[in-house]
């Protein structure tokens, strides 16, 4: 019950109810599990020689939320790719696991309904099996790689279930990015940044 004092004790006592709503209404998350579908690409030299297959990335994550803005996020990528060599046609399996930091650009006390945009950072280790169709020999390698992005979370039941979006930009540090296996069609290694956009599914508790 609000209290006329001098000075606008009224006000006070209203701004105070109003903070203790907010409180209420804000998200509780402790823990998160999603899953994901998406589409992962090149940009530069890879991303002329590679071209993308009709199977889309898929991926699990969680994350540990330290405070209502904040979460550290674990992460699981597979994508499937392919390339033309001049003797034969090469697919490729590509997947990463990673370990990374999301921040929510939202008050401490937002209502558990609000749309939430958010950064992304992360670091991992990614491998890829290339396997050459004609010759039926496979090879595969491993590197370490870090990416940042922004993203969308949606609410779909307040503090319980929220679709995502996200986009991301990063570089891997595969052993063949300096190959010069196509030089003769004029691309002089196989630089370039990697890149995904996805959309997924998460439920909090």
């Amino acid at each position: 019950m609000a209290v006329i004092v001098p000075g606008g004790g009224m006000a006070l006592a209203a701004d105070e109810s109003q903070s203790v709503q907010a409180a209420a209404d804000a998200p509780s998350r402790t823990i998160s599990v999603g899953l994901e579908t998406g589409f992962r690409g090149f940009l530069g030299n890879r991303g002329v020689v590679w071209t993308d297959s009709s199977t889309p990335m898929v991926g699990i994550g969680a994350a540990y939320w330290i405070d209502p803005r904040l979460a550290l996020r674990l992460g699981f990528h597979r994508s499937s790719h392919h390339f033309q060599r001049i003797t034969s046609p090469v697919s490729v399996g590509m997947s990463d696991l990673s370990a990374g930091m999301a921040f929510q650009f939202v008050s401490m006390r937002a209502s558990a309904s609000s749309l939430r945009p958010y950064v992304v950072v992360s670091a991992g280790y990614f491998r890829k099996t290339e396997k050459d169709l004609a010759e039926d020999v496979t090879d595969a390698e491993g590197a370490y790689g870090v990416s940042g992005g922004v993203g969308l979370e949606v609410p779909v039941i307040p503090s319980k279930a929220a679709l995502q979006l996200e986009g991301t930009l990063g570089t891997v540090a595969f052993d063949d990015r300096y190959s010069a296996e196509f030089m003769s069609e004029g691309i002089d290694d196989l630089t370039g940044s990697s890149y995904s956009l996805s959309a997924g599914f998460t439920v909090f508790w």
